[in-house]
């Protein structure tokens, strides 16, 4: 098995990882590859909620949505829950496959310094009553699967470049130059979702009627006409 590609700068950080996830793995077994090797996931009849966590950047929460598509055609009566940091929740309220959106400040990616440990700890037993059926991580960070791992998550599917893959019930390998919409869905498929011939993972984001109503008065109010053309630019 190949060794985990850690993507940490410092040289000392890497080592860290690489001795725990060697001892993790002696202990607690190495998860990647297929079964029998890494636990058999649930039966989607037996799945009644599901657990994606993203608590990190806006275009990484966008990316994940290429997921949700995927998800629901696994488990279509599964309640789909995103646990996202606060800036982005707003992005996935009306979006069609995803059940319910929940904040959580992570005190390792909160640029405003806002959060603490009782917001760790206030997550964790929330998941802890939830009693998640499977979990995704799809950012491959060692905090991540440690709280899927903490939060007693039935199912844990995800990446574990980062360090901590141990603690994942399927671990997956990490293929530098893969596009993020393509890893995630590739969780989704460690699950046993069937890929259709043809299928391209797609992020989509979903707004209200009066957001788009919103919008137009304000383009209005900027002097566009409403015709077919329009450009946007994000400086």
């Amino acid at each position: 098995m190949a060794a985990r590609p850690y993507p940490y700068h410092s040289a000392r950080r890497r080592a860290a990882a690489r001795i725990v996830d060697a001892l993790g793995d002696r202990l607690l077994g190495d998860k990647r590859g297929r079964p029998p090797k890494a636990p058999e996931p649930p039966s989607p009849r037996d799945v009644q909620r599901v657990l994606v966590v993203r608590p990190d950047h806006l275009g990484d929460v966008v990316f994940s949505t290429a997921a949700f598509s995927p998800l629901r055609a696994l488990y279509p009566d599964a309640e789909l829950t995103a646990l996202v940091g606060p800036w982005a929740a707003p992005l996935l309220i009306h979006h069609p496959h995803v059940d319910e959106v929940v904040s959580f400040r992570s005190p390792w990616f909160d640029r405003e310094n806002h959060s603490g440990g009782r917001d760790l700890f206030d997550v964790l037993q929330w998941m802890r009553r939830r009693r998640f059926d499977v979990g995704l991580d799809l950012r491959g960070d060692s905090r991540v699967i440690a709280l899927l791992a903490a939060g007693r998550v039935r199912h844990k599917v995800g990446y574990g470049w980062g360090g901590a893959g141990f603690l994942l019930s399927r671990e997956l390998e990490h293929i530098s130059g893969t596009h993020q919409a393509e890893r995630n869905v590739a969780v989704v498929q460690a699950l046993g979702w069937r890929r259709p011939d043809g299928f391209r993972p797609t992020p989509r984001l979903r707004v209200s009627e009066a957001e788009h109503g919103a919008m137009d008065r304000r383009l209005a109010s900027g002097g566009w006409n409403g015709g077919p053309f329009g450009v946007g630019a994000n400086p």
